[in-house]
């Protein structure tokens, strides 16, 4: 969370805390990681990412990424 500042509208969610660093220090744009891989965001921090207006999800190309991807996506238009 400490790349994410008040005024940031634009955010990248990742698997990893590594995935988080790498795309931070490559893109400069404010990253943070799910705790426990795909399947871990907790429902209850949905309405944090309201204020953004782009979330970027940056999950792996397989399986498991692109069901998660689909996953918070939907729970997101929801909210």
């Amino acid at each position: 969370m400490n790349t994410v500042g008040p005024q940031d509208k634009i955010i990248c969610i990742t698997e990893g805390e590594f995935d988080a660093m790498a795309v931070w220090q490559s893109t400069g744009i404010p990253t943070v990681s799910l705790p426990s891989g795909t399947n871990s965001l907790p429902i209850e921090l949905v309405p944090y990412f309201d204020r953004f207006t782009h979330v970027y999800l940056w999950f792996d190309a397989d399986e498991p990424g692109r069901a998660a991807s689909h996953k918070i996506a939907k729970v997101s238009e929801l909210h």
